[in-house]
């Protein structure tokens, strides 16, 4: 069963990179497969965007939480409790009962960061924006 649920878990957390490639291929009139890329090299790029959104969402929320109703998220204390608890489902299980709105909210707003980025960097590349 944790299997399943760390397999979610790191899907979700991937969820922008994969949201950014269907951004970026949505307006596009070239078929994807004239330059075909491996797997390997798609998914780095897919852990890359999720982490360059994923980590400027974290330093916005460094600098602006407790304003506009952002939960303040103190990293000191997410690792120790990870280094003191084997059990980290009990960790986000009271992230989820604390803090629902605000979790369903940071990866739904995540996700449309990285949808509208791939379409704003797929604009700007049938354009000739970035040429």
């Amino acid at each position: 069963m944790s299997l399943a649920w760390g397999t979610i878990a790191v899907l979700v957390l991937l969820l922008p990179g994969f949201l950014f490639f269907i951004g970026l291929y949505l307006g596009e009139r070239i078929s994807r497969e004239t330059i075909q890329a491996g797997f390997l090299s798609e998914l780095a790029l897919i852990v890359f965007i999720s982490f360059i959104i994923h980590s400027s969402l974290f330093i916005f929320n460094h600098y602006f939480c407790g304003y506009m109703g952002l939960v303040c998220i103190n990293p000191d204390k997410v690792i120790s409790s990870l280094e003191t608890n084997l059990d980290s489902s009990a960790i986000v299980g009271s992230a989820l009962r604390d803090y629902p709105k605000s979790v369903v909210g940071y990866f739904l707003l995540v996700d449309v960061l990285g949808f509208f980025f791939g379409r704003f960097i797929g604009k700007k590349f049938t354009h000739g924006g970035l040429v």
